[in-house]
Order: C-alpha cells, then sequence, then structure tokens
C-alpha cells in the first residue's frame, strides 16, 4: 500500500495507493452512500426513528430520553391529546426510575422485550400510556413498510 499510485513522472505529487484508497476512492463512495441516504429519509423520518430509539433498553437504557420520547408522542396527536402528553413526562420519568431499581429489565436486548416483560410484570397497566407509546413505536415500521408496499 505504500507504493505510489500511479506514473511518477506525470505527476506533480506523489500519491500512494494507501492515500489513493483512503481519500479519494472511499470518501467518494461514503459521500455518494450519505447522499443516498439523505434523499431517501427525510429530516421528519429520521427525527422519527431518533426517538423511537431513545426507548431502547440495551445498555440500561443508556439513549433514555424524556423530551425526544415526549416530542415523538407530539408527531401523533391522534393518539395522544394535550393531556396525556403532559402526563406521560411525568410516567416516563417514574417509568425510568421504577425500571432501573427491577432485576427484571436489566439485560433486555430490544424493544420487543421491553413490551413483554412490561405486560409479564404488569408495569402496562401502571403505565399506560408509556405502553400505548411503545405500541406505536413496535408498530410503526411494519405499518410504514406495508403502506410504502402498496405504492411499488
Amino acid at each position: 500500500m505504500a507504493e505510489s499510485y500511479g506514473n511518477k513522472r506525470n505527476r506533480k505529487y506523489v500519491i500512494t495507493n494507501r492515500h489513493h484508497f483512503e481519500v479519494e476512492v472511499f470518501n467518494t463512495v461514503l459521500d455518494m452512500q450519505l447522499q443516498e441516504l439523505g434523499s431517501r429519509f427525510s429530516e421528519v423520518s429520521t427525527s422519527l426513528i431518533e426517538s423511537m430509539s431513545d426507548l431502547n433498553p440495551c445498555n440500561s437504557f443508556a439513549k433514555f430520553d424524556i423530551s425526544k420520547i415526549v416530542k415523538f408522542s407530539e408527531m401523533y396527536p391522534n393518539d395522544f391529546n394535550k393531556e396525556e402528553r403532559g402526563v406521560l413526562t411525568g410516567d416516563l420519568s417514574t417509568f425510568y426510575h421504577t425500571l432501573k431499581e427491577d432485576d427484571k429489565f436489566a439485560n433486555l436486548t430490544g424493544l420487543s422485550d421491553l413490551a413483554r416483560v412490561m405486560v409479564e410484570t404488569g408495569k402496562n397497566e401502571t403505565f399506560p400510556l408509556v405502553h400505548r407509546t411503545l405500541k406505536l413505536v413496535l408498530v410503526l415500521p411494519v405499518a410504514t413498510a406495508t403502506v410504502e408496499r402498496c405504492f411499488f
């Protein structure tokens, strides 16, 4: 990889194969992929996915962010009215502190595990708005993909 790229006599600056690969090829391909992803997913879709990931129980709820989860609920006014969003903020705070102390929620690997354990422990009845948010997060990718398939 340390050899020079191309013909030394025809170049003003000698670059190595490694430099050519890392700078010219890799960065170009990476830029193309980022542009494609940017055109495929709108800013709203990206913020929606980020908000959905904040309920993920991996690493002991490391990404848990109440403000982003409430922002997610604001995107669905038919599912959450203004009063419910206000209650959801308090419920999420209590929910988070309750789960941090419960060993049953310690080693969950995904949102489906969180929903399953919530039902098994009865937390779905204690925190109905959190459970409704979680159900919406779980159903949304399937519902979106189904609608997109109808148009292709």
